[in-house]
């Protein structure tokens, strides 16, 4: 990530959604000292700590609470911040 763009302080909170296992995004945030959490239900993957700072998530980003023909859990944004406690920030990058 280029240096201009990189955030400015380390209390930073990302959403990456739809990652289809490319965790290039993902990684650079964490290396600037975001707390990253990814997102997708479709790469066949557990829950996990992917890397320091980063925490994947098998959930996808939907407008109702449901799993999907695909067996897909699927998730309102308001769902996934209450579940990860992360209601009262005000900020955050999707």
């Amino acid at each position: 990530m280029a240096e201009p763009v990189a955030p400015k302080n380390s209390s930073c909170l990302v959403y990456s959604f739809g990652i289809s296992n490319d965790w290039t995004f993902d990684e650079d945030f964490a290396r600037f000292g975001c707390e990253v959490h990814s997102f997708d239900p479709s790469i066949g993957k557990q829950d996990h700590l992917h890397a320091p700072r980063v925490n994947f998530h098998s959930v996808g980003l939907w407008g109702s609470d449901v799993i999907d023909s695909h067996g897909w859990k699927l998730e309102r944004l308001s769902t996934i911040r209450k579940r990860l406690g992360h209601e009262q920030v005000k900020w955050f990058l999707l």
